[in-house]
């Protein structure tokens, strides 16, 4: 149909190409058949920008165009004439041109809104938006249809506001039948567009649509137009007879075209009817089928046509047909509907015939009518009317006819893209954000080819960028509309906006360095709502999912993705990001951003968009199939049509298949690096396989008969047949219904192609060298991989390579890319190189990382944490930093181990707000219940969120809270560490003490109020700021500190990316290379994508995807590369499908089908598996509603019952309604969760093992439904999931919870039969499912199928059956809610066990099943049997008897006493408890009983006389040695101090401790000696030495850092220009101070010193005349502040004081004069002040000398390294422990061991003195302990009782003790000890003479006297050594040996005699032999003229040894002499 105006003339070309641009966009959409005809969005325009100008359908353009030329043309010119209508009929033309009187025009719609049949029905009928934007002011609105009932429908079909018409505008649409008319339309519009621009209506017609929307538009005559029309239609309805089905009564089909087209408005009347009656509109179809049968009157058939279109009769129709289509549910119903189903069809045949491009009116018609066939053919016993379906098939088949034609003629105007799909930034920008723009999508072809290459990758890249940009782009824009008409926009908004986005409110809350690289940690404003979310199970902010950053509403934005969320950090609202975009951290500090959340999971698009993009052409392999749909499949490229392969390995497969090995093994080269090489040379062995398959070792592939049998391979027909195409096609798909085995047939295909790998893994390369290319496993999930790994591995030795850390597999460890990073690879191999390039730039980056983690951990710490002033000092005003460290009142000067900012913050107070806080709301402490761990799709991804970063640890924290913190809250304690429930309870308490101090803490600290600068200059004193204000003021100090910080971070970031990047770099060539040695490379999809590049690079020949329906196609087509030549994909599109992100691009645009699914619908070749060997035949038989073809194999036959239920596969009917949780998104139904725990349970106590039980639901939701009330002691081993996560799993026993329930009668996802085919195939032996399958069977036809037949098979009821396997013929139990399984609590039944047990009593439990023999039963009645004659066993039955415990009278025959005695017990060996009387030998009573042996420890106190004098109290068995006296010391020290030890401790007053009273010296940098008495280390306290500039950070015993910066003391009259660290060279400036006090008054200070601002002598008169120096009260007075501590100090006295030298020579900083606080920063002082310090740096540098300290360290070291005894030893270590050697050994690795521990810490120069000082002092005790020993053996016999040997042989191990220092007091009294020792040595040594000449009693009395004086228990004075030297001497008089003790060893050092060469005649007169030391022959003694000397060796009788001379014990000759072991090493030197 076209239209003529009258007035003609020029049209514009804009309005040219509007018309044209439409015209083509309705032809391109009847023209695509992938789109749909009644939605012209579905092609959506190029990003056409909102908003710029109203978009009308062709239809309302012409009306619109004719209304515009109404003001220039008459008023007749408003009807459109149709052409070739006759004259008579010219009284309707105004009906039929024009609409706009009656249509409202409509904006474009913002998105396309495309839905299937039912969708778009069940769409009308429930609440949905539609968005329209006004062009004229800018503004949006929504129009909401509201949900209607079905008696709503006459409202909603009358009217036109809710008509189809608002979403379908096909009816606009012009009738193209062929090439020509498409033409002469066009140009018929474009006549039309030039008319319309005549007389400038350009500007009417603009007018014209900036009015449409208003509707108020007024005509000539000033009646408003509505008004006007209303009033027309008013009048012609007086006119016309209306009409009357009886008009129509028996006439033909002429006389009814021509009686309902007589009258306009008639006929309107009676189609208005219809939309108000169903029954009317039967009725008038019956009329309208008679009246389209008419041939002769084509003039009113148009006329009929047009009327009917014009007022949407076929709008009112698909809806009625929409309602019919529900209707019909059997045989009665269908055969009632019929006969409208052929009316509506006859119309439409009709109609098409005379022009097929109607067809388009009745798309959605044609629609409906082919769903109400497919219904009907699933009604039982029902068969469709041959004329309907060959009715429908014509009208089908025209319908493509004419859209092919469209689209033919249309081929030069094609739908382009707007713009190079290459081109296109990933990450979307901000108008696409903000919905700025609309998307160009076309949908993925499932059928038919593409144009190119191009135009596929277009698509892919655009419908998946589309996938993850979509949900944000839409809930932003939601969000954005929303809040224009929100008020209250400051609300957190932590809800879901638009689609699946959810905005919250979050800040920075530390940078962070994490395996990802440099990342930011997060802090979520937690609402009310936020704290209420299950973390643990949400969906919110895991792992991967794309978030977007904003502080300005999305004006501006980032992008970044969530790469962690520990569970206990979300729960604070703490997660970690990665930024895609660079954003400074300084812009982030301090601001508050909302993020944007989709669950778009990133990572996986980043790669893949990224991938897509780089495709080039010829880069894909197998275009021809992919892009081209060609259906012939070639043979792979590596193979002739000779091509053999040795099939043996698949027919013995036990038979391993090796491979020569290019990557290392882990364990060889972990164990010895420098041999792997040559164990990988060794030739690898050949399998030996039996003569029986030699048939199969050379077969022609691509020869059928040259294969071995099926049976020989071990597989069925479909198996054979898929591996033989596998094998011989390039391209092979195979599809593996449930439990066919598919991972099976994978498997046997690698194992060919891997044994067969000469065939393909080796290529040569142009350069002529070989290429080694691996084959590549790709499977969806990490499970599957996995799995399929393993398979790999269980028959291929050679180089495996995992790539991926998610993998659970234990096998596969070892052959994870991550182990293989840490191999040993030798430096001349390429794969060593780049591992030492990676490992060099590793070591940079951690040093970086350490510094920015330090860094981070201090700005995490200081948002929890109180920042110590001493720390703030740098940012923080001087007047604030001295009221915060001087108390003014106490002159007191705060140091750094206090803070002062505690207080001034009152963080006391705060504490007990919070515990009071906490009583109010006090929780009481229980344990948490745990429940069984679940799992669902996403649980990988939330485990992947559990990371650390990268250097963090307490160290850190110790570090920064040393340096900075004044207040932090101890970490929480476990409560259940504690053993007591009290002490739980009250560790509990304390922790939300913590917790809750801590949150308060954290909210004060990050608040965003923050001081300014300009109020800060303001505060007058700090201290009397409100509470408020002191956390503002801290806050603006913090946000300085963060902000150093920040800045010094972004700094070190820059290059730490840098380093990053080049580490990646580095890390991706070791992967790639590691990659290229290996043989068989597994990865996800995932992972696919990632290293998509580096599959490029190696080139993979061949590729196997499992699980290749679930995947996108664009993920396989980017793991493709142009070295692939073999293809092989492996699943069943029958089961899941990809999941795409937005559900709209699944149903629209096929973005759900996967490659794999569409090569099957493009007719390539594939191979269905048929055999299924999983479930049992009742299973599998449901199975075959999906695929009939599915047989089942035998061995599943043979499976057993399911014990106790009836039936081994059961659906339970319920209709409890469900549950629905906004949060997850998801449902639940604690019905059904109840019935399957119970069901669980139940089976469980069948004897079942947890781990043949799968608990399966459709919801996330039910997921944790179930887990809450499966406690996890019980379940545990049950494998709970959802089905989604457990495709490819199977199980014995499947219980299956389907959840919905509803009122609505929705089924969601359900009713898809994919999801339907994966829950209903995981069982093997039992499947129970419950829910609610009428809802079910009313939603999905194959639900209805499956039920129907449980229904006839009995399998289908609302209760389940259990029957007792002991009572099978009793009366079953009937399950119908979960409580009901309690019937059967053991698994049985409800009546007693009754079996009678061995013991003769009966079993008193329920019926139980397992256990049935009662060998773990215990029987819990008395026990009957008789244990002795008189006595029966008390105990329980079950208990083993005991002898009888009953006591009876018995006589004890050993003592005679009766006692109460066991009667089992005889009385012989009974102990009698009366108490013993016996009297022990140290005379107190026996305190044990008269059976026991007597008391061999009296444990009676006595008082007993220790050694050193002092009487204590000990029990009668003590030895007096081992008592260590405590009575105290209180000796008189050389410090003059009193010793604070103990007697015992001072070892009886002999060794002194260190004296441990406080030194309190003044060191010299001014601080007071916190350390023991006369032991003054360098000073620990925090240095205080600061300048204007800053603050020193070293201890202050550490040598200060000098400032660098330029000297501050300057003023107008003198600058220095000397560095703040140098003397200045200015005087002191004298003139007077011209600043004014805060008070207004004059500063009294002096020209560029600092005023004291509170120092008036108008407003503190008295202060400032207080006299200390003199002259203070001078009117004149000028005084200088001093900063440290705050006095103001007369200026001439304090330059006097400062100038004077002190008397002593004492290195000091000078203080204050009125308080002694050091001088530090004063400026006018700073030349002493400088010179003070300098000398004490001097001082520092003597007392920290290194060089000094590391010369005494070596020649220590060598000393000790060089002595005889330690070489001797550390070469033999063969010396007894017991030996004085070894002792000397212990003592010098000791001393070693304590110089390296000193060389890691500050070691002082005493510290290294007296580890000298040890070993001398050691060294000396051992000798003298040696020799003692030797002497009281020789002389005694034994050490037994001896005081003084028991006192020295523990002095060794007290000299040894570790200390700092020994002390002068300790020092003198180990030399006293020597003293004492050797005394006493040489006392032995006499008395052993004395002993030898027979005077013993003479001498006892003198030796008695010096023992007594050598045991006294106090220090070994002169006085008491020169008496015992004294009393020794004149014991020489008993010796007969007048030498003195040096005169003795004088001689023996003088002869230089070894030990043994001294003798005595008969009269014990002393001589020497020389030599060897025997008598050789004889003399004369020269005293007394005896005998000496001897023969031989041999002496001359009555000569003997003298041991007096030199200690020996033989002669030197004698063979005891020569004997080692007789001796003492050191005595033989």
């Amino acid at each position: 149909m076209s239209t003529s105006i009258s007035n003609k003339g020029d049209a514009s070309k804009n309005d040219i190409d509007n018309v044209a641009a439409d015209q083509i966009e309705q032809a391109e959409m009847i023209s695509n058949p992938e789109e749909s005809l009644d939605d012209k969005n579905d092609c959506v325009a190029p990003y056409v920008i909102k908003q710029q100008r109203v978009q009308l359908s062709l239809h309302e353009k012409r009306n619109l165009g004719m209304k515009a030329c109404e003001g220039k043309s008459s008023p007749s010119s408003d009807t459109a004439t149709l052409s070739g209508i006759q004259d008579e009929k010219q009284t309707h033309k105004e009906s039929f041109g024009n609409s706009l009187q009656e249509h409202k025009v409509q904006p474009e719609p913002l998105s396309s809104v495309e839905l299937s049949v039912n969708s778009r029905a069940e769409c009308l009928r429930s609440s949905s938006y539609r968005t329209y934007t006004n062009t004229s002011n800018g503004r949006s609105w929504n129009t909401r249809w509201q949900k209607l009932k079905p008696s709503d429908q006459r409202e909603r079909r009358g009217n036109p506001k809710h008509s189809l018409g608002d979403i379908q505008t096909e009816h606009d649409l012009p009738h193209f039948s062929n090439k020509d008319t498409i033409l002469r339309t066009a140009v018929s519009d474009i006549e039309t567009v030039r008319v319309r621009n005549s007389s400038n209506s350009s500007e009417v017609q603009s007018e014209t649509i900036r009015q449409l929307p208003k509707m108020k538009t007024k005509t000539n005559f000033g009646i408003p137009q509505e008004k006007e029309l209303k009033m027309k239609r008013v009048a012609r309805s007086k006119l016309s007879k209306p009409l009357t089905f009886q008009m129509f009564t028996d006439k033909d089909s002429k006389s009814v075209l021509n009686d309902l087209t007589k009258s306009e408005i008639a006929l309107k009347e009676f189609i208005e009817k219809t939309k108000e009656n169903n029954h009317f509109l039967e009725q008038f179809l019956d009329i309208l089928e008679n009246a389209f049968t008419c041939d002769t009157s084509p003039h009113a058939m148009i006329l009929l046509f047009e009327t009917l279109k014009e007022n949407k009769f076929f709008d009112t129709l698909a809806l009625f047909l929409f309602d019919m289509q529900d209707d019909i549910q059997d045989k009665e119903n269908a055969v009632k509907h019929e006969k409208v189903l052929k009316a509506v069809l006859q119309i439409i045949v009709s109609q098409m015939s005379r022009n097929p491009s109607s067809v388009t009116v009745f798309s959605r018609v044609y629609k409906v009518i082919g769903q109400i066939i497919n219904c009907l053919k699933d009604v039982d016993e029902y068969v469709l009317h041959e004329d309907i379906d060959k009715k429908f098939a014509f009208i089908t088949e025209r319908k493509k006819e004419v859209e092919q034609s469209l689209k033919s003629s249309l081929t030069t105007v094609k739908f382009q893209p707007p713009e190079n799909f290459r081109e296109i930034q990933i990450t979307p920008g901000s108008n696409e954000i903000k919905g700025c723009v609309k998307p160009f999508l076309r949908a993925n072809k499932k059928e038919g080819k593409y144009d190119d290459l191009d135009h596929y990758l277009d698509v892919q890249f655009r419908l998946l960028r589309e996938d993850f940009v979509g949900p944000l782009r839409e809930g932003i824009s939601d969000y954005l509309k929303t809040k224009v008409t929100n008020k209250d926009t400051t609300r957190p908004r932590d809800q879901k906006t638009g689609g699946d986005l959810k905005i919250y409110n979050a800040s920075v809350h530390s940078p962070v360095v994490t395996e990802h690289g440099f990342c930011i940690k997060m802090k979520l404003k937690m609402t009310k709502g936020l704290r209420k979310i299950n973390w643990s199970v949400s969906k919110r902010l895991i792992y991967g999912s794309l978030v977007c950053l904003t502080d300005d509403d999305f004006e501006t934005f980032s992008l970044a993705s969530v790469v962690g969320r520990d569970e206990s950090d979300i729960n604070q609202g703490l997660f970690t990001i990665h930024l895609e975009s660079s954003m400074k951290n300084m812009d982030m500090l301090h601001k508050v951003f909302k993020i944007a959340e989709t669950p778009a999971y990133f990572e996986s698009y980043k790669h893949v968009l990224n991938g897509l993009q780089k495709i080039r052409a010829g880069d894909i392999p197998f275009e021809k199939y992919i892009v081209h749909c060609e259906s012939i499949v070639d043979k792979p490229a590596y193979l002739t049509t000779e091509s053999t392969y040795d099939l043996r390995p698949l027919m013995e497969q036990g038979i391993k298949i090796v491979a020569e090995r290019r990557l290392p093994d882990i364990d060889v080269t972990r164990k010895m690096p420098q041999d792997y090489e040559e164990i990988y040379d060794m030739p690898v062995p050949s399998p030996v396989f039996s003569t029986s398959s030699n048939n199969a070792k050379c077969v022609n592939i691509f020869d059928n008969d040259s294969w071995p049998d099926k049976e020989a391979l071990h597989f069925d027909e479909s198996q054979y047949e898929a591996v033989k195409n596998a094998l011989t096609k390039e391209f092979s798909l195979i599809q593996g219904p449930p439990g066919t085995g598919k991972t099976y047939i994978g498997l046997q295909i690698t194992r060919a192609l891997l044994h067969n790998r000469s065939q393909w893994q080796i290529s040569e390369l142009p350069d002529g060298q070989e290429n080694i290319s691996p084959m590549l496993i790709v499977c969806y999930t990490n499970h599957a991989l996995d799995q399929f790994l393993e398979g790999v591995h269980s028959f291929f030795k050679g180089d495996i390579l995992r790539v991926g850390g998610r993998s659970k597999s234990n096998v596969l460890h070892r052959y994870n890319l991550r182990n293989f990073r840490h191999c040993f690879s030798h430096s001349s191999t390429p794969l060593g190189q780049i591992k030492s390039e990676r490992l060099q730039t590793k070591s940079n980056l951690d040093e970086l990382s350490k510094d920015v983690s330090r860094s981070s951990k201090s700005l995490e710490l200081y948002q929890y944490e109180i920042i110590h002033e001493h720390f703030l000092f740098r940012v923080m005003a001087k007047r604030f930093y001295h009221s915060l460290t001087f108390d003014q009142y106490s002159r007191k000067v705060y140091g750094q181990t206090t803070s002062r900012i505690v207080e001034w913050l009152r963080i006391t107070s705060l504490e007990v707000d919070v515990r009071r806080k906490l009583q109010n709301n006090r929780r009481s402490w229980r344990s948490e219940q745990v429940f069984v761990s679940v799992d669902d799709e996403l649980s990988e991804r939330r485990q992947c969120g559990r990371m650390e970063s990268l250097y963090e640890g307490m160290g850190f924290v110790r570090e920064v809270r040393d340096l900075s913190i004044a207040y932090f809250v101890q970490d929480t304690i476990n409560p259940n560490m504690m053993d007591s429930k009290a002490d739980r309870r009250r560790l509990a308490a304390e922790n939300d003490f913590k917790i809750l101090l801590k949150s308060t803490l954290h909210e004060f600290i990050t608040s965003t109020d923050i001081m300014s600068y300009d109020e800060s200059n303001r505060i007058s004193s700090i201290w009397r700021l409100s509470q408020n204000d002191r956390w503002r003021l801290y806050r603006m100090w913090l946000s300085d500190i963060c902000r150093d910080i920040y800045n010094n971070i972004e700094r070190k970031r820059l290059l730490y990316e840098s380093v990053s990047e080049q580490y990646r770099e580095c890390l991706q060539k070791e992967d790639m290379e590691i990659m290229r040695n290996a043989t068989v490379i597994g990865m996800t999809t995932s992972g696919a994508a990632k290293y998509q590049s580096v599959l490029r690079e190696i080139g993979p020949k061949i590729i196997i995807v499992e699980e290749a329906a679930e995947v996108l196609e664009a993920h396989i087509i980017t793991t493709l590369s142009k070295s692939c030549q073999h293809l092989i994909l492996i699943g069943d599109h029958k089961q899941l499908r990809p999941n795409p992100t937005v559900h709209r691009l699944a149903v629209q645009y096929n973005l759900n089908i996967s490659l794999f699914e569409r090569m099957i619908a493009n007719e390539i070749k594939f191979n269905s598996l048929t055999l299924q060997h999983r479930m049992r035949p009742e299973i599998a038989g449901i199975m075959r509603h999906i695929y009939p073809e599915l047989v089942d194999n035998d061995n599943v036959k043979d499976y057993p019952n399911v014990k106790g239920v009836s039936s081994n596969l059961f659906l339970i009917h319920h209709d409890h309604l469900e549950d629905s949780n906004n949060e997850m998104k998801s449902y639940s139904n604690l019905h059904e969760a109840l019935f399957v725990v119970g069901l669980c349970r139940y089976l469980l106590l069948q004897e079942y093992r947890k781990e043949q039980i799968t608990v399966l639901t459709t919801y996330t939701g039910q997921l944790m439904c179930i887990r809450n009330v499966m406690p996890f002691e019980e379940f545990v081993g049950v494998r709970v999931t959802v089905v989604d996560n457990y495709q490819g799993e199977e199980n014995d026993i499947v219980i299956l919870s389907l959840v919905r329930s509803n009122q609505e009668n929705r089924i969601g996802f359900l009713k898809t039969n994919n999801r339907i085919c994966v829950a209903l195939s995981r069982a093997k032996i039992g499947m129970y499912l419950i829910g609610n399958f009428i809802q079910f069977s009313a939603n999905s036809s194959l639900w209805k199928t499956i039920i129907d037949d449980m229904k006839v098979q009995k399998k289908f009821g609302d209760s389940l059956k259990l029957y007792c396997q002991n009572h099978p013929t009793g009366d079953a139990i009937v399950a119908r809610e979960g409580k009901d399984f309690q019937k059967a609590p053991n698994g049985g039944c409800s009546k007693r066990c009754d079996a009678r047990l061995q013991c003769g009593h009966v079993c008193q439990q329920f019926c139980h099943v397992s256990d049935t023999h009662h060998v773990l039963y215990r029987c819990r009645k008395p026990c009957q049997r008789v244990i002795c004659d008189i006595h029966k066993c008390p105990d329980e039955c079950f208990k083993e008897c005991r002898p009888c415990q009953v006591l009876v009278a018995k006589i004890i025959p050993a003592c005679g006493h009766e006692q109460k005695v066991k009667c089992y017990l005889n009385p012989k060996e009974f102990v009698c408890q009366m108490p013993c009387t016996v009297t022990l030998p140290c005379g107190h009573q026996c305190k044990a009983v008269c059976g026991a042996p007597h008391t061999s420890t009296c444990l009676e106190s006595i008082q007993r006389e220790l050694l050193c004098g002092h009487t204590v109290s000990i029990k009668c068995f003590q030895k007096t040695l081992e008592i260590e006296c405590p009575t105290s010391c209180q000796a008189l020290l050389k410090c003059e101090h009193l010793c604070g030890g103990t007697c015992g401790q001072c070892l009886r007053g002999r060794v002194h401790p260190a004296c441990k009273n406080k030194c309190k010296q003044i060191l010299v940098c001014g601080h007071e000696c916190s350390a023991f008495c006369n032991n003054c280390p360098p000073c620990k306290e925090k240095c205080e030495n600061r300048c204007v500039h800053s603050l020193c950070q070293s201890s202050c015993g550490e040598l200060c850092v000098q400032c660098k910066e330029p000297c501050e003391w300057n003023c107008k009259h003198f600058q220095c220009s000397k560095l703040c660290c140098e003397p200045c060279d200015r005087p002191r400036c004298n003139e007077p101070c011209d600043k004014l006090l805060l008070c207004k008054h004059p500063c009294m200070g002096l020209c560029g010193e600092p005023c004291a601002e509170y120092f008036c002598r108008e407003c503190k008169f008295e202060d400032v005349t207080d006299i200390f120096f003199g002259d203070e009260d001078d009117p004149d007075a000028r005084f200088v502040y001093l900063e440290d501590c705050g006095h103001n100090i007369e200026s001439k006295a304090m330059d006097t004081y400062m100038d004077m030298k002190e008397e002593t020579e004492a290195v000091q900083i000078k203080g204050c004069p009125r308080c002694k606080t050091p001088i530090r920063n004063c400026l006018r002082y700073g030349a002493v002040i400088k010179e003070n310090l300098r000398q004490i740096e001097r001082v520092k540098q003597v007392v920290k000398d290194k060089s000094n300290i590391d010369s005494l360290e070596a020649s220590l070291c060598k000393m000790l390294k060089s002595d005889q005894v330690y070489v001797a030893i550390e070469h033999s270590k063969s010396i007894f422990e017991s030996t004085k050697s070894y002792m000397k050994w212990q003592c010098i690795k000791t001393i070693l061991s304590r110089i390296e521990q000193y060389k890691r810490t500050i070691c002082t120069e005493n510290q290294t003195v007296t580890l000298q000082n040890q070993h001398v002092f050691f060294e000396a005790f051992i000798d003298v302990v040696w020799k003692m020993k030797y002497r009281l053996m020789k002389t005694e016999g034994t050490l037994q009782g001896n005081d003084i040997w028991s006192f020295f042989s523990k002095l060794p191990e007290h000299v040894l003790k570790e200390r700092d220092i020994l002390s002068e007091q300790e020092i003198d009294d180990y030399k006293n000890e020597l003293r004492r020792g050797n005394d006493y040595v040489r006392l032995l040594t006499i008395k052993d003479a004395i002993k030898v000449v027979g005077k013993s009693e003479d001498a006892s009395e003198q030796i008695s006297r010096i023992e007594k004086i050598l045991k006294e228990p106090k220090r070994y004075e002169d006085e008491n050594a020169c008496q015992v030297k004294q009393e020794l001497d004149n014991l020489k008089d008993f010796t007969e040996f007048a030498i003195s003790e040096e005169e003795r060893l004088e001689i023996v050092r003088a002869m230089g005699l070894s030990k043994g060469h001294w003798f005595k005649c008969q009269n014990n007169h002393i001589y020497a032999i020389g030599e060897c030391g025997g008598a050789m022959e004889q003399g004369k003694c020269p005293e007394c003229n005896a005998n000496i000397g001897g023969e031989r060796h041999r002496l001359t009788e009555g000569n003997k040894l003298a041991p007096e001379m030199d200690g020996a014990s033989f002669a030197a000759y004698s063979e005891e002499a020569n004997n080692m072991a007789n001796f003492d090493m050191h005595d033989l030197q």
